[in-house]
């Protein structure tokens, strides 16, 4: 019996030994690095910021900031460069200002947010679309909001290989994925089962949740939306596309024309799985028009022969007769 006891201790102290020690990183002193730096202690002032983000991660753009200005100071250009890259790619919108700090780092962040800010739109757009086909809706619609944020920086290039096509297929998607969350019920609370619904006794019985069956296993494309982008897959061909008639109530808006786009989601049947506006064509017309795009019929979309999920738009015109 002693004998095993004290094999016993000699495998829990080998153990132990070998148990990996996790060491936390010390919190930022924020307040203070920024006190240093302004008293040209730069090289302390850096040793405050430490390596972390802050315990939160909500100070990461002024802990960055602060850490590429004391590097700039010290002459270490390229570190200081990747501070504020590490910066954007956690705070893409992250600014500075002249009034902030010197103009040379506000300009060397200008720079920084040029060449990344086009490949952080992407990323946020296939995150999004992700989020969409994984029926992620409230996700999707801010993550696609984010995405036209960042479009629409000030830093954002002009000119920038595929982004106008993103863009438009971003509006789709958008439009679709908030008329997803508008129509979907408002959730309610479950109704208490089991002793504590019927007792008048303040404790509470909890039972334990079954745990779920694994979901049955998917194909690869089962839930991927494809686009016009994807250049590896046929696209739909329509087999009816009915247009509801236009009668407009008011004869003298009939003289008028008016345009508008709507996007679809044709499903492996090629049935329209939801339909949404991207662009109102007529007050008077627009709800005709989506209950009419639900019944449309295609040929569906294929991928290397099989049946896959494709986005598509179509602009609608109405033009006086």
């Amino acid at each position: 019996m002693k004998s095993a006891i004290s094999l016993f201790a000699v495998i829990a102290f080998a153990v132990g030994l070998t148990l990996p020690v996790v060491a936390r990183t010390p919190p930022v002193d924020l307040t203070a690095a920024k006190a240093l730096y302004a008293a040209a202690s730069y090289e302390e002032a850096l040793a405050a910021l430490g390596k972390g983000d802050g315990e939160d991660g909500t100070a990461v753009g002024q802990i960055e900031q602060y850490r590429a200005l004391c590097l700039l100071a010290l002459g270490r250009t390229n570190e200081a460069r990747q501070a504020l890259e590490h910066l954007v790619a956690v705070q893409p919108r992250y600014t500075i200002t002249d009034a902030d700090v010197s103009p040379r780092i506000v300009s060397m962040l200008h720079e920084v947010r040029k060449q990344m800010l086009p490949s952080t739109a992407k990323d946020l757009y296939a995150k999004a679309k992700s989020s969409f086909e994984g029926k992620q809706y409230a996700s999707a619609s801010a993550q696609f909001k984010e995405m036209f944020a960042i479009l629409g920086d000030p830093d954002m290039p002009e000119q920038t290989a595929g982004l106008n096509d993103m863009k438009m297929l971003a509006e789709g998607f958008l439009a679709l994925a908030d008329a997803q969350v508008a129509a979907a019920p408002a959730a309610k609370p479950a109704a208490p089962t089991g002793p504590a619904a019927n007792s008048t006794s303040p404790t509470s019985v909890t039972t334990p949740a079954p745990v779920p069956a694994p979901p049955p296993p998917v194909e690869a494309n089962a839930l991927k939306i494809y686009s016009a982008v994807d250049k590896n897959v046929v696209g739909p061909a329509e087999i009816e596309r009915r247009m509801p008639a236009w009668t407009p109530a008011n004869p003298a808006d009939a003289k008028n024309m008016h345009s508008g786009v709507v996007g679809i989601v044709i499903n492996e049947q090629g049935k329209v799985e939801s339909a949404a506006l991207q662009k109102s064509v007529a007050a008077s017309y627009d709800a005709e028009l989506l209950q009419a795009a639900k019944s449309w019929q295609f040929r569906p979309a294929k991928l290397n022969g099989q049946p896959v999920k494709y986005w598509k738009s179509y602009e609608i015109v109405l033009r006086a007769r």
